[in-house]
């Protein structure tokens, strides 16, 4: 209830913003606790699950594709989840006028941040476990998009 809370809180500061600003282009990112495919993303934020969104789903959720296909940022009880997320307004995603637009979505899980071997190989290189330390980076994969940057279209005939 609190994450529903949480997406409810923030589904009004984006309207409230592209309500002053409607061409506004906003990213929400970090980890929510929760997958794409959770209540709080799909109804609290009402985040679409494609770039082609319609009048009542004016966000998108740039990590569901990846999610879908299986991939994850943590592995819990041999479980892929996705919790770190990047929603991104519309705004980014309809490749009309200039400026920044959502390109693609993706996970850094190179090798160098996994671990190597044991029952948690393949795993985000965790730092610590419990009060031990591993030496790694974190329990979680970290997230990027790429976004073009579309140039301005001329006003001259």
């Amino acid at each position: 209830s609190k994450r529903m809370t949480a997406a409810l809180v923030a589904k009004g500061i984006f309207d409230s913003i592209k309500k002053a600003e409607p061409g506004a282009k906003i990213i929400l990112m970090g980890d929510l606790n929760d997958d794409p495919d959770c209540a709080s993303i799909t109804k609290g934020l009402n985040a679409g699950k494609n770039k082609e969104m319609n009048a009542s789903n004016t966000l998108f959720d740039c990590m569901d594709s990846l999610f879908t296909s299986g991939s994850g940022t943590l592995s819990y009880k041999d479980k892929w989840n996705l919790f770190d997320q990047m929603i991104v307004t519309k705004s980014l995603c309809n490749n009309q006028g200039s400026g920044l637009q959502f390109q693609t979505a993706c996970i850094f899980n190179k090798e160098m941040v996994k671990e190597r071997e044991g029952k948690f190989a393949g795993t985000p290189w965790r730092t610590f476990a419990g009060t031990k330390y591993l030496g790694g980076y974190s329990d979680h994969f970290c997230v990027y998009i790429f976004l073009n940057c579309l140039p301005k279209k001329s006003t001259k005939p």
